[in-house]
């Protein structure tokens, strides 16, 4: 997907402009992923190791909650776009302004200083009539006893990946930003959606196995705020797979159950799990 989707509604009134300044951290140098080594990167044409695009959806999402305030979440969405690398080290600056395409949203760019074009776009809106898709369509299943292939056939053939906790303690949540090297969760704070969608990779990681892979979109919508300390599972399946010239990409469809099978955060995946060059 290579533009934003259109979104059904969008809640009347502008947001608000939002800035960040952060530095970012490649917080994977030592996961089975090797895009985030230097020595794979560089044979890949990288300047060097790539920050993990769940770490810089993590920095972006403050921007988005500050424009919309206490909307967002409710009922927001955003859709983020990882067109360029992003590397340890680098000051990134955040800009959240009104969408001068789309009124009611707010575009937000990521880059370094200096950079020709932003590595990192999003879209945001609140869509307040959004309706929580079925939780029967994301049934509570068991992890297999060891991960398989992501190919094809087991996107074809498996209707739901294994389940996994997703734990929404504060000490949990403040620890993962202290390792980004993030300002911890505010006293009234909501679980932020970004920290959720970064299970992506551990919802992969326990179901499937996979070479290198680059994230490639994430597109995310809350149906209501979640409180810390919520008991959560993330549930999810393949929605699809196929080619172009970069490689092969997989759309990973996830949701996020409550304790009374309520789906209350949904977010779509992208990313390429085999590299072309690789």
């Amino acid at each position: 997907m290579s533009t934003a989707p259109a979104p059904d509604r969008l809640e009347a009134g502008p947001p608000g402009t939002a800035r960040r300044t952060v530095v970012a951290r490649n917080i994977a140098a030592t996961s089975n992923n090797r895009v985030h080594s230097d020595e794979f990167a560089q044979e890949m044409g990288y300047r060097g190791a790539l920050v993990p695009g769940s770490t810089v959806l993590s920095y972006l999402e403050p921007v988005i909650a500050e424009a919309f305030g206490g909307r967002w979440h409710e009922s927001g969405a955003a859709f983020v776009q990882f067109k360029g690398a992003v590397y340890d080290g680098e000051e990134l600056q955040i800009a959240g302004e009104p969408d001068p395409d789309l009124p009611g949203a707010l575009r937000v760019a990521v880059a370094p200083d200096g950079a020709d074009r932003p590595p990192v776009v999003a879209s945001a809106w609140i869509a307040s009539d959004a309706t929580a898709p079925d939780v029967r369509a994301y049934p509570l299943t068991a992890p297999p006893a060891d991960p398989v292939p992501l190919t094809e056939a087991y996107a074809l053939d498996t209707q739901a990946m294994g389940s996994c906790p997703a734990p929404t303690d504060r000490a949990t949540i403040d620890a993962y930003l202290a390792q980004i090297s993030d300002q911890p969760l505010a006293a009234d704070a909501k679980v932020p959606s970004s920290y959720l969608a970064k299970m992506y990779a551990e919802l992969m990681r326990t179901n499937v196995t996979r070479g290198p892979s680059i994230h490639v979109s994430t597109l995310v919508q809350q149906h209501r705020a979640v409180e810390l300390g919520e008991e959560l599972t993330v549930r999810g399946r393949i929605d699809r797979i196929y080619g172009r010239k970069a490689g092969r990409y997989y759309v990973l469809d996830m949701a996020w159950v409550d304790a009374d099978e309520r789906v209350v955060v949904t977010a779509e995946h992208t990313g390429i799990y085999h590299i072309r060059k690789w």
